[in-house]
């Protein structure tokens, strides 16, 4: 994940920049799903109609989706799983001033 320390003592630059959430996430979930379909995990996303636009580093938040997404994938799931007990992942966004 982002390390903020990193940010703070001037290692790590932070490119904001503007664009839309709905795309990344189609993005991601291109990426990711093949990688879910090889350990028999199910690949599911929940969103509103639109989700609109947000401003952050988007080459980093990418990044951090995608290392923990796919390190759920190499978890194979050995027995399905009711739907009350799905594992679900967070969205993380954090917002930096």
């Amino acid at each position: 994940m982002l390390d903020l320390s990193k940010i703070e003592s001037g290692k790590m630059e932070v490119y904001a920049e503007d664009f839309d959430v709905d795309s990344l996430i189609d993005q991601v979930a291109g990426t990711t799903q093949p990688l879910m379909g090889k350990s028999n995990n199910r690949f599911r996303i929940e969103r509103g109609e639109r989700l609109g636009s947000a401003r952050q580093d988007l080459t980093k938040l990418r990044q951090s989706l995608l290392n923990m997404l796919s390190k759920r994938a190499l978890i194979p799931v050995v027995f399905p799983l009711p739907e009350e007990r799905l594992l679900y992942v967070p969205f993380p966004v954090l917002c930096l001033s």
